[in-house]
């Protein structure tokens, strides 16, 4: 509580403002951080990329869809697309990609219908999809 105004953490206090070194130290990336804008983007191209294939070949969905009833993932079966018309595409599909996460492991690593090597998702990948799902649903 401050000058009897009751103050939640991560609220301004009254009469205070942000300045611009705030807003700077804020975008400043340092060495231990578990997410950089970086790896972020390359997890999201993954993502699309996974995604694209899916759409654009019918076999490698079949194998998905396969792959995602063995090993009982959530409906629906899919990896929404990333649409830039789209405000909440890219959160569908981070959440698809978490709910799909098993099916997709094994998929992606299939040589005649998953993805290239360079777009196979990890394990970090996937813990940034649930962080990301985790910060955009509150």
């Amino acid at each position: 509580m401050v000058d009897g105004t009751e103050v939640t953490d991560g609220e301004l206090k009254p009469n205070d403002e942000l300045t611009l070194q705030d807003i700077q130290d804020l975008e400043e990336e340092d060495d231990n951080d578990a997410y950089t804008t970086g790896s972020c983007r390359q997890t999201l191209a993954k993502f699309r990329a996974i995604a694209t294939k899916l759409k654009k070949s019918p076999n490698s969905k079949a194998k998905f869809l396969d792959l995602c009833q063995e090993n009982e993932c959530e409906k629906p079966h899919n990896i929404e697309r990333d649409v830039p018309t789209r405000w909440n595409s890219t959160y569908k599909q981070i959440a698809s990609v978490v709910r799909c996460e098993k099916a997709l492991l094994v998929w992606q690593r299939d040589k005649q219908y998953g993805t290239p090597r360079r777009s196979h998702i990890n394990q970090a990948d996937i813990v940034l999809a649930q962080d990301l799902v985790q910060v955009l649903e509150q």
